[in-house]
This record gives structure tokens, sequence and C-alpha cells, in this order.
């Protein structure tokens, strides 16, 4: 009788284990109904209108979640510099928010194919910004940029230039050159001119010649499986539901 008890809680640890190991990253979202998207304020891609996330990253997010996942959307804001701290330690099942390729080379995770064009540019006072033409011509400068962005990435580490601030968000950065405490920042191309519009806050800020151009994507745990599936979902509704995203935010697809 012992050998058949001892017999039977061996299988059922195994099976234990088994499924345990079959625990994928989709699975796990389908079964908690839920998946966790970490966004900054990033307009038109993730931001807040009446309360609730918006933008074509955060429609997009919800399309996914419901077609491939069964699953609703909650919506963690969340700082550029801790955003892939928070998706290692599992606080998020993804970073989904106006994230480019070029960004995520720098961090460990599990990119998406890129859907969606980006282009970083120059923004300055905009009585200003019409006088310079080159990187050469801005170098000295007094830049802002926003901690681990594309921006931070092409005046950093790509062009050197000396006189660099890193702030947290987007919106103290533009903060700091409306107010004359820094000259420049290079800073995604549909943030700029979803924010200087006119009538907007930075509406006095301009936009100049353009740095980059890359690609928006999405970053998941290393070894998800939601990679694929969303790969997959870009491919299918390319032309249809992401077309229509596309029209109504004026993002250029990839």
């Amino acid at each position: 009788m012992k050998k058949i008890f001892a017999l039977v809680l061996a299988l059922i640890i195994l099976l234990s284990f088994t499924a345990c190991g079959e625990q994928t990253h989709s699975k796990k979202v389908k079964r908690a109904g839920t998946l966790v998207v970490g966004v900054t304020d990033f307009e038109p891609m993730t931001y807040q209108k009446g309360g609730e996330w918006t933008g074509f990253d955060a429609e997009f997010a919800k399309l996914f979640a419901k077609a491939k996942l069964n699953a609703n959307v909650k919506f963690v804001e969340i700082k550029a510099n801790e955003r892939f701290e928070k998706l290692e330690n599992g606080e998020i099942d993804c970073v989904w928010s106006g994230l480019t390729q070029l960004q995520g080379d720098e961090f460990k995770a599990s990119y998406s194919n890129s859907y969606a064009k980006s282009v970083q540019m120059l923004v300055m006072k905009a009585d200003r910004v019409n006088n310079y033409n080159d990187g050469f011509q801005i170098k000295d400068l007094n830049f802002v940029v926003e901690e681990t962005s594309a921006g931070a990435f092409y005046t950093v580490i790509r062009n050197g230039f000396r006189n660099i601030e890193q702030l947290e968000t987007k919106a103290q950065v533009m903060d700091k050159i409306l107010s004359g405490e820094a000259d420049a920042t290079v800073i995604d191309a549909v943030y700029a001119s979803a924010v200087t519009r006119e009538g907007a806050k930075y509406a006095d800020l301009g936009i100049g010649f353009d740095f980059s151009s890359d690609g928006y994507c999405v970053a998941f745990p290393t070894e998800s499986d939601l990679t694929d599936i969303l790969n997959d979902y870009i491919a299918e509704i390319k032309d249809s539901e992401l077309k229509n995203l596309s029209e109504k935010y004026g993002i250029t697809l990839y």
C-alpha cells in the first residue's frame, strides 16, 4: 500500500512539474485575463484622455489582447529609465509605448517586428530652429533628452555631444527648452508634432532637421512566446485595423 501511495505521489509531482514547464507567457496572460502594458506619456502613441489611456499603441494593444489572448489590458505608467527593469522582474508583460528598435538593441528583451516608422527630430525655440541644418552646427548647444530614449542614443552615444542633461520624462525635456534653461532636444517626431501644434502648451517650440529613421516595436521578456504571436498579428491586420489606426493618429506604417 505504501509503495502504491509513493508511486501516486511521485506521479502527481511529475505532472505538476510538467504543467509548470508548459506555462508559457501567453498561457499566463490568458489565465489572468489581463495583459499588463508598461507605458509612458507619449502623445499620440500612449496618453491619457478623460482619465483613460488612449493613442495608437494603446488601441493596438487592446486589439491584440482581445483577439489573441482573450484578455483585457491594464496600462501601468512607468518612467522611461525603468521600463526594462520592470519588464525583467515581471511587473509588466510588455513595453508598448513608442519604443523604437534602436532603443531595444541596447537592452535585454524580446522585440517584435517594427510596425510603424519613427523619426527623431531636433526641437528648439521656433525662432531659432531654422538656423541649424546639421549635427556639426548644434554640437555645442545645451541639450536635454529623455533618459534611455532614441534621442539620448543619438546625442550621447552616436554623436558624443558634450552639454547634455538627461531627464525622466518628455514633458520635463520640453519644459526646460520652453523656459530657456536648455537650447534643444532630439525627440520623436510624432510626439513633437502633437505637442507643438497651434494652441498646444509647446506651440512656441519648432521642429528642425531629422536625425534618424527607426521603427516602433514592442518589448516582451526574453523567451516570451508573445513576440511571435504579435508578429503574426501585425502581418494579419496591417492592411485593415492597423491601417485604420495609422490614419486616425497620423502614424506611418512600416
